[in-house]
């Protein structure tokens, strides 16, 4: 019984990991938070400011369910001036991304960091593109550049740790997870992909569980994950729980994941009798 439910964690984490959601760190789409300055012309959308990061979103496939607080400002971005040619390849690139034109998109951050290479937004979100379109070692590429412009960033470093879970670098991806925890106490990215790294590396303790509680304030899928933890402990019933938790937050991405593993712990549940 231990060895099928250590096959079936594991063939779920490594489903959820591929399921095509990237978890990646990038500035979120502009309207998925009002902008508290009054317009004139009523609300227009806008794109922010290069130096301007956003909270933690991919293109919808995590949503938001509450206001990030925004990263610590470090001392690269304070000092670096970006050129407005690269902001506006960087906006262009942005709109592209908004249609759903990743090649676009790819190429306008490209420009963006041609004219500005150490445009650390612009190289995070490139990275994070890569991410989308399954182009992992690319996108480990440019998370490295970007903490190599800006190494007290949290945000390169937490999607960093990501890329390397997808390529199945497991310690790699626990080394940066934990490095962007201690840059940012506060984000809860680092968190998210930290616990998924532990999972992975089989390893389902206090702390994995803490992490996940924390990333699930801002990340519902991390219900997911602490589903598999339970499921680990033989807790099939507190892993149904914890899959209604995410049930219940009205996301819709993982709903598919969701069901699936409900369906899995049914049959482990029915396996015990």
């Amino acid at each position: 019984m231990q060895y099928i439910r250590s096959v079936f964690i594991a063939s779920c984490a490594t489903a959820f990991l591929s399921c095509g959601v990237s978890f990646a760190q990038m500035r979120s789409a502009a309207d998925i938070w009002p902008d508290p300055r009054p317009e004139s012309d009523g609300a227009k959308r806008r794109y922010p400011g290069a130096n301007e990061e956003r909270d933690p979103d991919f293109d919808g496939a995590v949503p938001i369910q509450r206001p990030g607080i925004p990263e610590t400002v470090t001392v690269q971005e304070l000092s670096h001036h970006v050129p407005r040619k690269a902001e506006k390849e960087f906006e262009k690139a942005w709109k592209a991304e908004d249609k759903g034109d990743h090649e676009e998109a790819i190429l306008r951050f490209q420009k963006a960091i041609a004219i500005d290479p150490e445009f650390r937004a612009a190289l995070n979100d490139l990275g994070s593109v890569y991410l989308e379109v399954e182009r992992d070692d690319l996108a480990i590429q440019e998370f490295t550049r970007a903490i190599e412009v800006d190494p007290h960033s949290p945000r390169p470093c937490s999607n960093l740790a990501l890329a390397y879970l997808r390529t199945g670098r497991y310690g790699d991806s626990e080394r940066m997870a934990r490095r962007a925890i201690d840059l940012d106490s506060v984000n809860l990215h680092g968190r998210l992909v930290l616990g998924m790294a532990l999972i992975l590396e089989g390893r389902y303790t206090q702390e994995t569980e803490m992490r996940l509680q924390e990333a699930a304030m801002d990340f519902p899928c991390a219900n997911l994950w602490l589903a598999l933890v339970w499921a680990a402990r033989g807790d099939v019933k507190a892993a149904k729980r914890q899959v209604g938790v995410f049930l219940t937050s009205g996301e819709k991405d993982g709903m598919d994941m969701a069901t699936t593993l409900l369906h899995h712990l049914d049959q482990l549940e029915q396996d015990r009798r």
